[in-house]
């Protein structure tokens, strides 16, 4: 879990880092980090302003209220991905789409909770959520992808480990989740056609 979790405030630096003023030497400088400024300034002052609190210990900000700007902010930009034709939505939207999916994964991933889905599994959430991502916006951003893959590939691991114990006893195992790449859906349905499954023992469930 520590490795997870410093996986994942990894990443959370870096958003935070590149949602600061321009003079800030820490974020990236591609193309696709200027796009982003082209959003209203608004959104992603909230946005920062949700990354700062995650770098707090759990528990001494409001959860539930971070989760709910979050969601908001990844309204928001959602709606604007409906308003373009396919091939011409701003990657600015997409973007922000990416970000916030990203920043509620840590969130996931940290152990924050609106209190609502206590019973649902935080890895079932974790995959839920970067899948929209992949889904959504097609992860663009400087190695944004390449984080949601790594992220995909410790959670094999934690579960995995959580499952070890069981391997040793008398009971049957049980039925194990594995996250595997999927066939890429119809363009109509995905920005770049990536997407996710969860494979429980025998059953396939896609994960969108």
């Amino acid at each position: 879990m520590e490795r997870l979790r410093s996986h994942a405030l990894q990443v959370l630096s870096v958003i935070h880092a590149n949602l600061a003023p321009r003079n800030s030497e820490s974020r990236d400088t591609s193309l696709l980090f200027d796009q982003l400024l082209e959003l209203p300034p608004p959104l992603l002052a909230v946005l920062r302003r949700q990354t700062a609190l995650l770098f707090k210990p759990v528990g001494s900000y409001n959860g539930v209220l971070l989760l709910k700007r979050l969601a908001d902010l990844e309204k928001t930009g959602r709606g604007k991905l409906y308003v373009y034709p396919f091939h011409e939505v701003p990657v600015a939207w997409r973007r922000l789409v990416c970000e916030v999916g990203v920043v509620r994964a840590v969130a996931e991933i940290l152990g924050i909770s609106d209190g609502e889905s206590e019973k649902v599994d935080w890895i079932d959430e974790v995959v839920k959520t970067l899948d929209m991502v992949l889904i959504m916006s097609g992860a663009p951003g400087e190695g944004r992808r390449e984080w949601i893959e790594k992220t995909f590939e410790i959670l094999e691991d934690v579960i995995e480990r959580k499952e070890a114990p069981e391997s040793n006893s008398l009971e049957p195992p049980a039925k194990r989740m594995r996250i595997d790449n999927v066939v890429p859906r119809l363009a109509s349905d995905s920005h770049d056609g990536s997407a996710r499954c969860i494979h429980l023992g025998g059953a396939h469930i896609e994960s969108s």
